[in-house]
C-alpha cells in the first residue's frame, strides 16, 4: 500500500518526540516501569494499520474483479 511508509514515519516522529519529552522532563523511570504499555501500544497499532491495509486491499481487488469480468471464449 501506498500510505505504508507514511504510517511508519509517522509513527516514529511520534515516539521520538514522546521519548524526547519524557526523557527532557525526568520521568524516564517511567519507561522502565511501565515498557510492556509502550509495546503493546506499538504491537496493536500496528496491526491494526496492517488490518486495514489488507482490508483495503482486498476491496480494491474485488472492485477490479466486479468491473472487469473474465470473458469467455
Amino acid at each position: 500500500m501506498k500510505n505504508a511508509p507514511v504510517f511508519d514515519i509517522l509513527f516514529i516522529l511520534v515516539s521520538g518526540v514522546v521519548f524526547t519529552l519524557i526523557d527532557y522532563f525526568g520521568y524516564s523511570d517511567l519507561l522502565s516501569k511501565y515498557a510492556v504499555i509502550v509495546a503493546l501500544i506499538a504491537y496493536f497499532s500496528g496491526k491494526y494499520i496492517g488490518q486495514a491495509e489488507l482490508r483495503k486491499k482486498l476491496n480494491n481487488d474485488r472492485f477490479h474483479v466486479a468491473r472487469n469480468p473474465p470473458h469467455e471464449s
